[in-house]
Protein backbone atom coordinates (compact mmCIF):
# COMPACT_ATOMS: atom_id res chain seq x y z
CA UNK A 1 0.00 0.00 0.00
CA UNK A 2 1.41 3.14 -1.36
CA UNK A 3 1.09 6.40 1.45
CA UNK A 4 -0.92 9.41 -0.16
CA UNK A 5 -0.08 12.95 0.73
CA UNK A 6 -3.08 14.60 3.06
CA UNK A 7 -4.85 17.35 0.97
CA UNK A 8 -4.24 20.87 2.47
CA UNK A 9 -6.28 21.30 5.21
CA UNK A 10 -8.43 18.05 5.70
CA UNK A 11 -8.38 17.15 9.57
CA UNK A 12 -6.46 19.73 10.85
CA UNK A 13 -9.98 21.48 12.75
CA UNK A 14 -10.21 17.94 14.89
CA UNK A 15 -6.49 17.55 16.15
CA UNK A 16 -6.44 18.88 19.42
CA UNK A 17 -9.45 16.65 20.19
CA UNK A 18 -8.39 13.73 18.52
CA UNK A 19 -4.83 13.96 20.63
CA UNK A 20 -6.82 14.32 24.00
CA UNK A 21 -9.05 11.06 23.07
CA UNK A 22 -5.73 9.22 22.15
CA UNK A 23 -3.99 10.33 25.04
CA UNK A 24 -6.74 8.86 26.95
CA UNK A 25 -6.63 5.79 24.78
CA UNK A 26 -3.15 5.18 25.88
CA UNK A 27 -3.61 6.14 29.52
CA UNK A 28 -6.82 3.30 29.75
CA UNK A 29 -8.84 6.34 31.10
CA UNK A 30 -11.48 6.45 27.97
CA UNK A 31 -14.59 6.92 28.79
CA UNK A 32 -17.70 4.88 26.42
CA UNK A 33 -18.39 8.25 25.37
CA UNK A 34 -15.01 8.97 24.38
CA UNK A 35 -14.93 6.14 22.67
CA UNK A 36 -17.80 6.67 20.39
CA UNK A 37 -16.58 10.33 19.87
CA UNK A 38 -13.13 9.23 18.29
CA UNK A 39 -14.85 6.76 16.16
CA UNK A 40 -17.33 9.47 15.13
CA UNK A 41 -13.80 12.18 14.80
CA UNK A 42 -11.97 9.41 12.50
CA UNK A 43 -15.10 8.13 10.20
CA UNK A 44 -15.76 12.10 9.44
CA UNK A 45 -12.11 12.32 8.72
CA UNK A 46 -11.88 9.02 6.28
CA UNK A 47 -14.89 10.80 4.52
CA UNK A 48 -13.42 13.89 4.15
CA UNK A 49 -10.05 12.62 2.90
CA UNK A 50 -11.95 10.64 0.66
CA UNK A 51 -13.83 13.42 -1.16
CA UNK A 52 -10.84 15.55 -1.01
CA UNK A 53 -9.01 13.03 -2.81
CA UNK A 54 -11.97 12.32 -5.29
CA UNK A 55 -10.74 13.24 -9.04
Amino acid sequence: MTEQPVPPGVGYEFRDSLLVLLSRVQRGVQSPAEADLLRAHVEHLLAEYDRAAAP
